[in-house]
Parts: structure tokens; C-alpha cells; sequence
């Protein structure tokens, strides 16, 4: 039999992306929409969090967990806003080709450039 049982760092996650949406989305998430402004101090709360570039390994500048945790983080946060959450999740879009068939340069140029945008840091 299969166990699809979260881990505890899986629980942990979960929490620490369900409290964010919660504490920092869900306040704001209304005017956010109705402004149509980019939420910028959210996402940097975010990526100092870990909750950003998720499913990018810590080499490229990512926090280097599995697909599994990414989506268990982006659908915590999905939770109170999909705007602003698919603002922090996006990344796996763009970065997963590359991750898969680009060449180790291609994967510092492409991939470290994105995890290394001033605004987070």
C-alpha cells in the first residue's frame, strides 16, 4: 500500500506557507486585485521566507525542494489569493525546461539569473 502521508517537513511547510497566505496575502489580497498593483514587499517577504523559486535547486539560488513541496506550498498560498501566489510560484513555468534539458551553463545563465533579481535582495 501507498502512503501518501506529508512528512514533517512537508507539515511544516505547509504551515509556514498556510501562515503567510494568512497573515500576509489575506489582509490585502482584495485591494491588491482591485488596484491591479504588483504586490512587491509581499514577494520580498516571500522569497526571504523560502516560499519563492521553491523547486529550484540551492545551487541556481533556489530553496531546492521536490515538485511535491512546491505544490504543497503554492496551493497553501493559492489558498487566500491566486494572484499574488502565482506571482511567488511562477517560477516553475520558465525554469523546469531548463532544469530538465539545459546545459549546466545554460542553468547558471538562465536559472541564476532569475534567483538573483535585486528586488529580493
Amino acid at each position: 500500500m501507498i502512503d501518501f502521508s506529508l512528512s514533517e517537513e512537508q507539515k511544516s511547510l505547509l504551515q509556514k506557507a498556510r501562515d503567510f497566505a494568512t497573515e500576509e496575502i489575506k489582509p490585502v489580497a482584495i485591494e491588491f486585485d482591485k488596484e491591479g498593483t504588483y504586490p512587491e514587499e509581499i514577494l520580498k517577504k516571500a522569497h526571504k521566507l523560502g516560499l519563492m523559486y521553491t523547486n529550484i535547486p540551492k545551487e541556481y539560488g533556489g530553496s531546492g525542494f521536490s515538485y511535491l513541496e512546491h505544490y504543497i506550498i503554492t496551493e497553501a498560498l493559492n489558498y487566500e489569493c491566486p494572484s499574488i501566489a502565482q506571482m511567488i510560484g511562477i517560477s516553475h513555468l520558465s525554469m523546469a525546461p531548463i532544469q530538465i534539458g539545459g546545459t549546466e551553463e545554460q542553468k547558471k545563465e538562465f536559472i541564476g539569473t532569475i534567483n538573483s533579481n535585486r528586488i529580493f535582495h
